[in-house]
């Protein structure tokens, strides 16, 4: 454990505490995420956009028209 969780432990603040606790609860994944060269951000931001055209499109279309939409933004951003 690091020295910088062992300081917010001791810190007087309560949120740091909630914090330290979840940290120690996940140190194995904190620790791959922080020495890892491998990130998910391109993965969450097609997740996010696709999420966002399905609530635009929430009750207006079909299934087949939302599956058009989404291929042919992915297909736009891709050329740009």
């Amino acid at each position: 454990m690091g020295d910088w969780l062992v300081q917010a432990e001791q810190s007087p603040y309560k949120e740091l505490h909630s914090f330290v606790d979840g940290t120690k609860q996940d140190l194995d994944a904190v620790l791959m995420a922080i020495q890892s060269p491998y990130s998910n951000g391109l993965v969450e931001g097609s997740i996010n956009k696709l999420k966002v055209i399905k609530r635009i499109m929430y009750g207006r279309c079909s299934f087949a028209l939302l599956r058009n939409k989404v291929l042919l933004l992915e297909r736009f951003h891709s050329v740009n």
